[in-house]
């Protein structure tokens, strides 16, 4: 039987499982597609107890399970972080090559997945909705928690497809499911239409969860980080709607009402209390994840693709095909950082020592660390290793180690995305240094005040985005995110507005860039790269996109991007 969560995390006994394993609904086969004979079987299915909520709940979350790989894999192939190594099947070949014949039978590529949990969303929601025995409000932070995975889903869609048939009642025969197919006014494809269509009630999702939390149910721990904040897919459709101001606002008033942290040792070289960055499932780092864990960690496959072959007797006994690898664009981006190593209790900007590589990214065995550097290091905390011997580098992110499990997570929010995602808006705004700010120093009041870090005509008056309790900035904000893998960034020289900005859109064009190699850096492999490239690439034209992926590989391979420089190349192809 599937499992949700392992024995670490569930701690319920046999007769609960039993149950949970008839308690998902039975979705449509091939969800929009003529050729199915199967439906929404709803038999049995109220919502009329705790039970029942927990299990359609629970049934829902494993839905969501079958979209983590492929969410990582269209989101990072396309991109320029990773590559796919001579062991890779031909269907992995196909997308990172952008191979979307309209014969493909790619697995990879199905958008059934997508709609089989929009289709339990929409049957949770008319069920909660129809109820009689019991009060609407009792459920009302399950419906916030549906609503928005809901959302989320459809915002994938449209990004990863280009198009999103969208309908809120839930397919229950064939009729219905040809009719919502063929029905010209049910496809969208324009985030902007999709934000109109669910505003009402993400704005009303959100404030259930701001005021009375997700869901959590009595013997599952760290559930709650299986849904996803409304605040943050609000704050992801405002800036790629063009409102970096509500952005903007969403990003803070999280971050900050949350106590989301962006501070601390993290990653330097000489500290005895190396922080790990291997991010495990307590981390106060996740915000949202889609866990796949298993005792041998075949939850999800990413992590046997990703490891060497000659390790499969060694990791989690599962076999190895090496068929993914970090691409040499993104091995060069983490070597090319500076690094500004500041010795303990020295302040001096004339004492920093710098060396190169930023330490989120490359991380050898026996690597020679710099004669200054006294602390222990692990090998848990890189992206990737090279392993010693043959020097395959590998990622090493999918396969962190929880206990004696392997701990497969898809990444939906975390603090770091969304600290750059604030940054981004911030810049939209007109802001570069403020943006900057974020990078080099960390946002608080201390720096919103100095004239020196942030450009005062950028904060006055305080715009409602920038606002911190004063006691706040002591602890949540005191760190730019550079710093993580780059050491002292604030007192760092390399890492500053270059002579060359001489102008207002000079600043944000070098602003955006260096969020763009931030997002890099910090959050590789998790499967939002391409959608960050094309963010960008609204703002600065297909070239932004197009020229990154196709170096991805060290050279510039010009088929690919005169091919990427048409957007309607960008999209995967709708089944």
């Amino acid at each position: 039987m599937e499992k949700i969560f392992d024995k670490t995390i569930v701690k319920m006994t046999l007769w609960f499982f039993c149950l949970l394993s008839v308690a998902c609904f039975v979705s449509c086969e091939d969800m929009l597609k003529t050729e199915t004979d199967h439906y929404l079987n709803t038999d049995g299915h109220e919502l009329n107890s705790p039970n029942d909520t927990l299990y359609s709940m629970v049934g829902i979350l494993r839905k969501m399970q079958t979209i983590a790989d492929r969410y990582v894999l269209v989101g990072e192939l396309r991109g320029d972080l990773l590559d796919v190594t001579e062991n890779a099947d031909m269907d992995l070949q196909a997308i990172h090559d952008f191979d979307f014949g309209m014969e493909s039978k790619n697995p990879y590529l199905s958008s059934k997945e997508y709609y089989d949990i929009i289709n339990n969303c929409n049957f949770f929601i008319k069920r909660v909705n129809e109820t009689t025995s019991s009060p609407k409000d009792v459920m009302e932070k399950e419906l916030a928690a549906v609503t928005t995975i809901r959302t989320w889903v459809y915002m994938q869609l449209i990004l990863n497809y280009g198009t999103a048939c969208y309908y809120e009642d839930p397919i229950l025969t064939i009729a219905g499911m040809n009719k919502i197919k063929n029905d010209p006014d049910a496809w969208i494809n324009d985030l902007n239409v999709l934000l109109e269509r669910v505003q009402d009630s993400l704005w009303k999702a959100r404030t259930v969860q701001s005021t009375k939390g997700n869901p959590a149910y009595q013997g599952i721990t760290n559930i709650t980080k299986a849904f996803i904040p409304a605040a943050l897919v609000l704050g992801d459709l405002f800036l790629y709607t063009g409102q970096p101001d509500m952005a903007a606002i969403q990003y803070n008033s999280y971050l900050y009402s949350n106590g989301i942290n962006i501070t601390g040792r993290y990653l330097r070289w000489g500290d005895a209390g190396f922080d790990s960055y291997t991010i495990n499932r307590n981390s106060s780092e996740i915000i949202s994840s889609i866990f796949s864990t298993t005792e041998n960690g075949s939850g999800s496959q990413l992590m046997t693709w990703c490891y060497p072959i000659e390790w499969s007797n060694t990791v989690a006994e599962v076999k190895c095909t090496y068929q993914l690898k970090p691409s040499k664009a993104s091995m060069d981006l983490w070597n090319r950082q500076e690094y500004a190593f500041l010795p303990n209790n020295v302040i001096a900007h004339d004492s920093l020592i710098y060396t190169t590589g930023d330490l989120r990214g490359t991380f050898k065995e026996n690597y020679t660390r710099p004669p200054y550097a006294s602390g222990s290091l692990s090998d848990s905390y890189a992206y990737f290793l090279v392993s010693e011997g043959d020097s395959l580098p590998f990622i090493h992110k999918y396969g962190a180690q929880d206990g004696n499990n392997y701990v497969n997570q898809s990444y939906i929010y975390r603090a770091g995305l969304v600290y750059l995602r604030y940054a981004e808006a911030l810049n939209r705004l007109g802001k570069p240094s403020l943006a900057f700010a974020a990078l080099k120093y960390g946002i608080s009041n201390e720096v919103l005040a100095d004239p020196a870090k942030v450009n005062p005509a950028e904060v006055t008056p305080t715009p409602e985005y920038c606002y911190f309790q004063p006691s706040s900035t002591s602890s949540l904000f005191s760190m730019g995110i550079h710093s993580r893998g780059s050491g002292a960034s604030q007192f760092n020289t390399y890492y500053q507005f270059p002579a060359t900005c001489t102008t207002l859109v000079d600043s944000i064009q070098f602003v955006d860039e260096k969020i763009c190699d931030e997002l890099a850096v910090e959050t590789a492999f998790e499967g939002n790269r391409f959608q960050d490239l094309m963010r960008f690439a609204k703002i600065y034209g297909p070239e932004f996109l197009a020229k990154r992926v196709a170096a991805r590989r060290g050279t510039v391979d010009a088929i690919l991007q005169a091919k990427l420089m048409d957007d309607k190349n960008w999209y995967l192809p709708k089944d």
